[in-house]
């Protein structure tokens, strides 16, 4: 998982013909994200946040500061049991 900053606003990754051309954050990661599966390590959507720069606003940061949080609860609370999946899958129990 992969949690980036972009100096960008999020239609950067959303419009037709912008600079990103309508590729997300974890494909315009893709590179890395193989170099992690190649030594073994699984892909888990990463959390973006987008136009933290100069005109970031309390507000902005204050709703990241309360988003990320959940969205990594949410993420590790669904892989968690997948581990425990996997290991009951290999264990035979």
């Amino acid at each position: 998982m992969f949690t980036a900053s972009w100096n960008t606003p999020i239609k950067a990754f959303t419009i037709e013909n912008e600079f990103f051309q309508l590729h997300n954050e974890d494909e315009i990661l893709l590179g890395v994200h193989k170099v992690n599966q190649f030594v073994g390590l699984d892909h888990i959507s990463g959390y973006h946040f987008h136009e933290m720069g100069k005109d970031v606003t309390n507000e902005k940061i204050e709703m990241e500061k309360n988003h990320y949080p959940a969205y990594l609860k949410k993420i590790f609370e669904n892989y968690n049991s997948k581990i425990v999946l996997k290991v009951r899958l290999i264990l035979g129990s």
